[in-house]
């Protein structure tokens, strides 16, 4: 019997008494499937098949146990769910979320609920705005939204992740991105939280230096900073199975063309045939660069980098002036190079 049939079959099976133990049930499935994969599809299998488990035990209890003080966390626990289903399936999170945060909203009567509501409707806020590059303006109401929720709940224990995560759009604000990230590492022991904080800080370390970058490209020849002197030069990190990197490809390209700047596109991809058909579809002129370790690359750990698509800019004298051109990158092209 296949791995997700099974998962399905024993779905059915996981709530049959009382909401106590129907909770009990629910509860233990968050220690995951214990099902070891094979192959990379497998463990995609397993995951949404565990996930489809989750969701019929959450449905089950809602259903059975609505009136139960604990239907509160159920409907946010679905919401989780959703939307972890639609991440892993690029797809949108489907309309019943809204309508779960507003039946959560209309049955907060207590702090903690209110507190927890209050979360989950930022974050669903700040899930819409992934994918796509907000406004200076969308950052900072943002910003000031985490800014209320921090105001009215100080010691909630997310709050380092929130001010984490809201301070990833400000890279063309440095300062404004590293008061939020020191902020954080002071209220957090979390490790993978704190290994985050000091990749970004690392990054933001480079502005205003010329950037130690050197590396061999795909034809062959070694490649430094040093060549480009005179020139302003726009380094790409991105890879193919980025769909936002694959957007921005070929308009970074153009736009550095057009103002005459050295383009260089570094690939964390691991697979090869996938990037060379890539460049070959594209037509580029960049200097491109891939060791086939992506986030493992002695180059992409050196420079603190840990989100693509990434743009960045150098001056005529390989100095870092900024770690998100894309606001206006040929206005800083044209700037850097007069």
């Amino acid at each position: 019997m296949r791995i997700a049939a099974i998962i399905l079959l024993l779905a059915a099976s996981v709530l049959a008494g009382t909401a106590d133990e129907d909770w009990t049930a629910l509860i233990a499935l968050d220690a995951g499937p214990g099902v070891q994969p094979a192959t990379a599809d497998e463990a995609r299998d397993i995951a949404l098949g565990h996930l489809k488990m989750q969701e019929s035990a959450l449905r089950g209890f809602l259903s059975k146990h609505g009136g139960d003080n604990r239907s509160f966390e159920a409907r946010f626990r679905l919401v989780r769910l959703l939307n972890m289903r639609a991440d892993m399936t690029s797809s949108p999170p489907p309309a019943e979320v809204e309508r779960l945060l507003d039946a959560a909203k209309a049955a907060a009567s207590t702090p903690a609920e209110n507190t927890e509501l209050a979360f989950a409707l930022l974050t669903q806020r700040m899930r819409a705005g992934r994918g796509r590059r907000p406004t200076a303006d969308e950052r900072r109401d943002l910003l000031k939204s985490v800014r209320e929720f921090q105001k009215a709940h100080p010691k909630d224990r997310r709050i380092p992740a929130l001010l984490v995560e809201v301070a990833n759009p400000f890279e063309a604000e440095p300062a404004t991105k590293l008061s939020l990230i020191v902020e954080a590492k002071k209220l957090t022991e979390d490790s993978a939280l704190l290994a985050q904080i000091a990749d970004d800080q690392k990054r933001l370390a480079l502005v205003g230096k010329k950037l130690p970058l050197r590396f061999i490209a795909l034809d062959g020849k070694r490649h430094a900073v040093e060549d480009w002197a005179g020139k302003p030069a726009v380094i790409l990190f991105f890879a193919t199975w980025s769909k936002p990197s694959a957007a921005i490809f070929r308009e970074v390209g153009d736009t550095a063309k057009k103002a005459g700047a050295v383009l260089v596109a570094i690939s964390l991809d691991a697979d090869r045939a996938a990037l060379d058909q890539f460049l070959r579809e594209s037509r580029t002129s960049a200097i491109v660069a891939c060791d086939g370790k992506g986030w493992n690359s002695p180059l992409i750990l050196a420079l603190g980098l840990n989100a693509i698509p990434a743009t960045w800019v150098l001056d005529k004298d390989g100095v870092l002036r900024s770690l998100d051109a894309l606001d206006d990158l040929a206005g800083l092209l044209r700037k850097l190079a007069s």
